[in-house]
């Protein structure tokens, strides 16, 4: 495969840096990504993205031989998975070429239960989610060395990733719950609340266990996690995992409430003792 592969470039005249590989549903996610890429590595940086109209396949060209052709010469390809993504065929040729071909690549995601929906050979590879700061940080450190450049903790922040996580709660399920703010939520709790929010119940369960005093949370979550990640004999369907879903969080966000009222009491108080 080694000798074969510069011989094919040879024919080819792609130079594609990077090849997003996405559904064009996903189309307002991607496009946020791309202006964070263009904005940590400048305009000169080459890419491919055939829903998003400045990086699609030019006029005339004959799209699957580009695709092929991209994908062979890329330095990297970035794969977003989605329900929407795996079920197109020609995103699954597209991860499947770049697997084959073995590509410099990252996988990402914005929706935990993913990993159930993915081919076997693609299960055993890192997943990077898209909603999380500390994710989105450790992605460009390694773009960085990758396309030479060095991107600091800074040069990613949540004013910089604040239209990509908007264009995520849009696609998710609206609830009409608020979120914690991505970078630094106040406390455990909040980590919690984001985290079930976005579906990672495996993590949202872990972190429960260690909290003292959120012994009701701690069951709705431990039932819900257990029957995705534990039980076979049954499956939720997405709606009846959305209200389980949907039931935690008013629970949390009640609980918060009732904290927040609590607290501001106390103060109160405190400032009329003050004086």
């Amino acid at each position: 495969m080694k000798r074969i592969i510069p011989r094919i470039k040879k024919i080819f005249s792609s130079n594609i840096d990077i090849f997003i590989s996405h559904s064009s549903k996903d189309q307002s996610i991607v496009e946020e990504i791309i202006k964070i890429i263009i904005g940590q590595f400048g305009d000169n940086l080459k890419i491919r993205c055939t829903s998003v109209v400045r990086y699609k396949i030019e006029p005339g060209k004959h799209i699957e031989n580009q695709i092929k052709d991209d994908i062979l010469n890329a330095k990297l390809v970035i794969a977003l998975l989605s329900k929407d993504s795996l079920g197109s065929g020609h995103v699954q040729n597209e991860i499947g070429g770049a697997w084959i071909l073995n590509k410099a690549w990252v996988l990402l995601h914005y929706e935990d239960d993913i990993r159930d929906q993915l081919k076997s050979f693609v299960k055993n590879y890192e997943l990077t989610p898209i909603y999380d700061l500390s994710n989105l940080r450790v992605l460009f450190k390694y773009l960085g060395k990758l396309f030479e450049k060095e991107i600091t903790e800074d040069d990613i922040n949540s004013t910089v990733c604040d239209k990509l996580f908007e264009e995520i709660r849009i696609k998710m399920p609206n609830n009409n719950l608020y979120i914690f703010p991505y970078e630094n939520p106040a406390n455990e709790y909040e980590k919690i609340f984001n985290l079930i929010y976005y579906r990672d119940y495996n993590k949202a369960y872990h972190k429960i266990k260690k909290e003292d005093g959120h012994l009701e949370v701690y069951r709705l979550i431990k039932d819900l996690y257990f029957v995705k990640n534990v039980t076979s004999k049954f499956r939720l369907s997405r709606q009846e995992e959305d209200e389980e879903r949907v039931k935690i969080l008013k629970v949390m966000d009640k609980k918060n409430t009732k904290k927040m009222i609590c607290d501001i009491i106390q103060g109160l108080k405190n400032r009329k003792n003050d004086r």
